[in-house]
């Protein structure tokens, strides 16, 4: 066998010879399943070593080529489905082929044995050069460098880093105690900059693992206490251990093939192994030379067949040793069992996510060294912050609410509160907005987002395995910036995958939104845009609503300098745009809209700023109706003379918590609090100056900020209400009725049916059902969302009225040329009757026909549906009305201005 490598649609590839007396390389395409998709074999005296896959999947391998007793360096690609892309074999003095290939970030390869191959995408020679050592293996790094490991002389083992160019950086060698081999086999990238490393054994002594810190320090050094064992291979396995492969001729002379999981300290099963110690000697200079090269013909490709068994594996577990570790003790903020993760991060302790009761965001660190603690309530003031803005920061805990880290847009803690050793951003300002968001593939890793006063928008991946446990930023992941000039941080739970949305806005003459879809992949540098048509010189603030089903901004215009409080609807649920602008309130001069908060429901809309003149906190009923009913029921909360009001933040408390200072931009020692967020008007009880921030720190306190949550982890289980359209009066039985919930928040698992006291058939189908009312009566249809977090229900009234057949006829038309009481009765058969004299509507009313008193100055009276005057002979009509009559009774004098009538159309309808 020769190389093993991952591809990208999920499968494999390996390469590997025939035992005939002239090599003959394969290199053979397995599906996920281990099914053959397709192998091809290279003719000649040929080995193939290594391999590696792209994202496109291509495929491409390195080895050596022989003939005539001269070697070669041999280099050969195919695309995805096993065609031939390109073979290049290169001769030189004293090449012992290629041992181990790399991709690199421009496309290209790096390749090495005894000598140096820097390869284009296509397979041309860039360079090479030799060098005095014997590398097995390379893994390329973000920057363009590389680094080897190998043996150097005898069984000393080699660690060299080179640039971009070929030449060294550094160069260590290593050699166990004892005689203990420490020649390299295989290297991987470990965390942020260090190195995970196997070795082989030329002695009776066993396989090692070691690791190195970015400069070749040994970290740690471990063998597992088998005899006569070799490790080759060597993978990462889910970021919290590692697998190694190999052999073993312990049970001699039988060969066993050897697979070993270790943890991330590099011990195996329930022992910690043996540390080993190593001595490392710094080399000066290897020795790298440009060597002179050239290219060979083509080897000739065929196609290849080969059967594939599935074969019995039987683990060998006499191997493993019956050693004692420790065990992780959850919840006390320590890694117990030095396996480099604590708490809720370590498997161990089993912690599950309280979806209903998130604790994530259960402490937070704002301001100038100031903090809260919400696991109780009223929240615990906490004084150990180091946090040190006037905008908004952000923490992050994990699920049972243990402080993980925060940051203030300058500096990452941890959760001993000390700066993370690569988590100062560099850039920014104390007006910094910070949002955290979690890495939905890797339960260790999270996004934080700043947003600088200048309108740049940062991203970088924090790795909580780094730093022995303690978290790190990763170096190659830091200060990603987003597309555009935007302002203000927003973030919801995508409905339609797994992940979020992460929202701003963009600062232009054109605004738009921009929504980054956050998924397995990571954060998506390429955002959906929103155009709003709307100028902005500068974006306030951004929230969405808990059920991301509406966003808030407050903004200044462009144009004319006017300050702008807007609601918009969000697609959380499918494709992530901002549409329907609806503007709730335009300021100018001095005055302006600052900051927004929704309640825990996403009913009422919270905004502070001046209004005018003067600084209030103020609420809008986004359920109120239309926009100008929402414009309607604005009601004043708080007026603070003098003063400005902060940003108001919703806590896992269900309270919504905002500063306040006498100018902008000062230290606040109080908060202002809005205990019930909702209810309506003064009933939601802001409370002014309820939360003392001085107990701890005199010259501490908040600034205008506090911290940024991801709303949707205040998520109530909530149903939209049944629409004013809904058949609640049903006139005809056995047909069928459909009902509808729309905007279905995406925390809701089922939606069920049911109608009360009500004789029915019901087809129930996710949010919609289709009812057939079989019997008149009265009841009630009642739907109800079920969540993981609980029910809401939503209850509409349903009367079903008995059908009839009966037809109204108010009799022949006739001519009346007296004064006096006349006659005209439409029927029996109805329970209410309305009347019209056909003058603009059904204004009289009555429960029986009834006698109509009148003065005729005309010639004819017929039935009709109106009246003329003039030559027109109209007719009466009676058909039923959906509304119950009242009374019936007309002067017909008193029914035109003029009293005069030439010509009266009386109509009657009837109700059951």
């Amino acid at each position: 066998m020769g190389g093993l490598i991952a591809t990208s649609d999920g499968g494999f590839a390996i390469t590997f010879y025939t035992g005939d007396s002239i090599n003959h390389a394969r290199i053979g395409k397995f599906s996920s399943d281990g099914d053959l998709v397709w192998l091809r074999q290279l003719i000649g005296g040929v080995l193939l070593r290594d391999l590696v896959s792209s994202p496109d999947g291509k495929i491409t391998a390195c080895g050596l080529g022989q003939a005539q007793n001269e070697n070669s360096a041999l280099f050969v690609q195919f695309d995805a489905n096993g065609g031939l892309q390109w073979i290049r074999e290169y001769k030189s003095n004293d090449l012992v082929g290629a041992n181990s290939i790399a991709g690199l970030p421009d496309g290209g390869f790096i390749a090495l044995g005894a000598s140096l191959f820097r390869l284009s995408a296509n397979g041309d020679l860039n360079w090479q050069r030799q060098v005095g050592s014997k590398f097995s293996d390379v893994v390329a790094l973000e920057n363009g460098e590389f680094a080897a490991c190998g043996k150097h002389i005898f069984i000393d083992g080699a660690f060299v880093k080179f640039s971009s160019d070929g030449h060294p950086i550094l160069s260590s060698s290593y050699s166990g105690i004892n005689g203990i081999a420490a020649n390299f086999t295989a290297i991987i990238k470990d965390a942020e900059k260090g190195f995970v490393l196997t070795t082989n054994s030329n002695t009776s002594s066993s396989d090692m693992i070691v690791s190195l810190d970015s400069v070749g320090n040994v970290n740690w050094a471990r063998r597992s206490g088998m005899v006569n064992c070799t490790y080759q291979g060597l993978a990462k396995y889910n970021d919290i251990g590692y697998v190694l492969t190999g052999s073993g001729n312990t049970f001699v002379p039988i060969g066993r093939g050897l697979i070993s999981k270790t943890d991330r300290k590099g011990r195996i099963g329930d022992c910690p192994s043996m540390q080993i110690p190593i001595e490392v000697t710094k080399d000066v200079n290897i020795g790298t030379i440009d060597a002179i090269i050239m290219e060979l013909p083509a080897h000739q490709l065929v196609d290849a067949s080969i059967a594939v068994h599935n074969w019995p594996i039987k683990p060998d577990t006499l191997c493993a040793s019956g050693c004692a570790v420790g065990v992780e003790i959850c919840n006390n903020k320590l890694d117990d069992d030095e396996d480099g993760l604590f708490d809720c991060l370590d498997p161990e302790c089993n912690c599950t996510e309280a979806e209903c009761s998130p604790k994530q965001y259960n402490i937070w660190h704002f301001g100038y060294k100031s903090g809260l603690n919400f696991d109780t309530d009223p929240p615990t003031q906490v004084d150990n912050g180091m946090t040190d803005c006037t905008g908004i920061s952000a923490t992050m805990c994990d699920v049972k609410g243990n402080l993980l880290f925060y940051t203030d847009g300058l500096v990452v803690y941890n959760r001993f509160h000390q700066p993370m050793p690569n988590g100062t951003f560099g850039v920014g300002d104390t007006a910094n907005q910070s949002i955290i968001i979690p890495y939905p593939a890797n339960a260790n890793k999270y996004f934080i987002i700043v947003n600088y006063s200048g309108g740049q928008v940062y991203s970088s991946i924090l790795d909580m395995t780094l730093s022995g446990g303690n978290g790190d930023i990763v170096a190659a992941h830091k200060n990603i910036q987003l597309d555009g000039i935007s302002a203000s941080l927003a973030a919801v739970k995508a409905c339609s995958f797994n992940g979020y949305w992460l929202l701003t806005r963009s600062m232009a003459q054109t605004s738009q939104f921009h929504t980054f879809r956050v998924d397995q992949f990571g954060l998506w540098l390429f955002p959906i845009a929103s155009n709003t048509g709307t100028s902005v010189a500068s974006v306030q603030q951004i929230k969405i609503a808990p059920d991301g089903s509406r966003v808030a901004c407050t903004y200044r215009s462009a144009d004319n300098g006017h300050s702008f409080v807007s609601i918009y609807d969000f697609a959380s649920n499918s494709t992530g745009f901002v549409s329907n602008p609806l503007v709730l309130g335009e300021y100018s001069n001095l005055n302006f809209a600052s900051g927004v908060e929704f309640s825990p429901n996403g009913r009422f809309l919270y905004v502070t700023g001046y209004f005018p003149g003067q600084a209030k906190l103020i609420q809008f009923d986004l359920e109120a109706g239309d926009l100008q009913a929402i414009k309607n029921s604005k009601v004043n909360l708080a007026t603070l003379p003098g003063q400005d009001f902060g940003y108001p933040q919703l806590a896992p408390n269900g309270k919504i918590y905002m500063t306040n200072s006498t100018i902008v931009d000062s230290i606040n020692w109080v908060l202002g609090v809005i205990h019930h967020p909702n209810v309506a008007g003064v009933g939601s009880q802001y409370v002014h100056q309820d939360f003392d921030l001085s107990n701890f720190h005199p010259d501490g306190g908040a600034g205008l900020g506090l911290c940024n949550v991801i709303s949707s982890y205040y998520l109530e289980p909530k149903i939209p209400a049944f629409s004013l359209s809904s058949a609640d009066t049903i006139c005809v039985l056995n047909t069928p009725i459909n009902y509808q919930i729309e905007n279905i928040p995406c925390d809701v698992d089922s939606i069920s049916w049911r109608v009360e006291n009500l004789s029915t058939q019901i087809l129930p189908n996710i949010q919609n059902a289709t009812i057939r009312y079989l019997a008149p009566g009265t009841g009630r249809l009642i739907a109800t969302v079920h969540t993981h977090c609980g029910t809401s229900s939503d209850t509409l009234e349903i009367l079903v009225v008995a059908p009839h057949n009966i037809t109204l006829d108010l009799g022949p038309d006739r001519v009346v040329c007296d004064n006096g009481v006349f006659s005209f009765n439409a029927g029996s058969g109805f329970a209410r009757y309305l009347w019209s004299d056909g003058t603009g509507g059904f204004h009289r009313n009555h429960p029986i026909p009834r006698k109509i008193l009148g003065k005729c100055l005309g010639p004819v009276w017929k039935p009709s549906i109106r009246y003329h005057y003039g030559q027109h002979r109209p007719k009466f009509r009676a058909r039923p009305w959906p509304r119950f009559a009242a009374a019936v009774l007309w002067d017909l004098n008193q029914l035109s201005a003029s009293g005069q009538f030439s010509v009266l159309a009386l109509v009657a309808r009837g109700f059951p």
